[in-house]
């Protein structure tokens, strides 16, 4: 094993605790809001925790995440894709079912820039006592997985959340076929990568969001 290759796996052991986190309290946030807007799922099903072990998925929020950031080796800034088990919510519980998907969809983008600001806050104090890199960076790696899983949340396609408040603003034949497209999704987002295209569109806005946290 080179340096590079040293490093590169420094930096994957240094970002998994925070990409844990992102991915995993993102799914919490939102049960609660669901349970909230008077759903009962996530209670019964046991996922109503702040426990990130609860919502985990081994392939989507360990694996394919990493695997990813060892690929990219050194790069500062690398693309990352992931997912933690998705919170299971049934709309029909929710007084208002449009207004709850609204709701749920704006608490899972809230959930990120909330994690994102709370690293970027604690990578200034640790800044300014002069902590061990080990902590700086991971506060870096937190600020910057936070940035780039709300970047992927804004895209308009079901089931991200961008897809789904968009949903709730279209008229209702309109918001059919929008939702129609979820099944393809995934391979619409393989596509996205392989095309190059998240270069335009998510890491931009991901490095946008991430200097916003940092500033404020």
């Amino acid at each position: 094993m080179n340096m590079q290759d040293t490093e590169a796996l420094k930096i994957v052991l240094i970002a998994a605790l925070p990409l844990i986190f992102t991915l995993t309290l993102r799914e919490a946030a939102t049960g609660f809001m669901a349970y909230r807007l008077g759903d009962r799922t996530g209670l019964a099903q046991g996922r109503l925790s702040w426990n990130p072990m609860v919502h985990l998925d081994w392939l989507g929020t360990v694996i394919l995440p990493l695997g990813m950031m060892l690929l990219a080796g050194v790069t500062q800034f690398p693309l990352i894709f992931g997912w933690a088990k998705p919170m299971p919510v049934d709309y029909r519980q929710c007084q208002q079912p449009r207004l709850a998907f609204r709701w749920i969809a704006l608490t899972g983008l809230g959930a990120y820039l909330l994690m994102g600001l709370a690293w970027s806050l604690l990578g200034g104090i640790l800044r300014g006592v002069d902590a061990p890199d080990f902590f700086r960076s991971m506060a870096f790696w937190g600020l910057w997985m936070n940035a780039v899983f709300f970047a992927w949340s804004l895209l308009p396609l079901p089931p991200m959340d961008g897809g789904r408040l968009l949903i709730t603003f279209l008229p209702p034949p309109l918001a059919l076929k929008l939702a129609q497209i979820e099944r393809y999704t995934f391979l619409i987002l393989i596509g996205f990568i392989l095309l190059g295209l998240h270069r335009y569109t998510v890491l931009p806005i991901a490095f946008a969001v991430s200097q916003l946290l940092t500033f404020l």
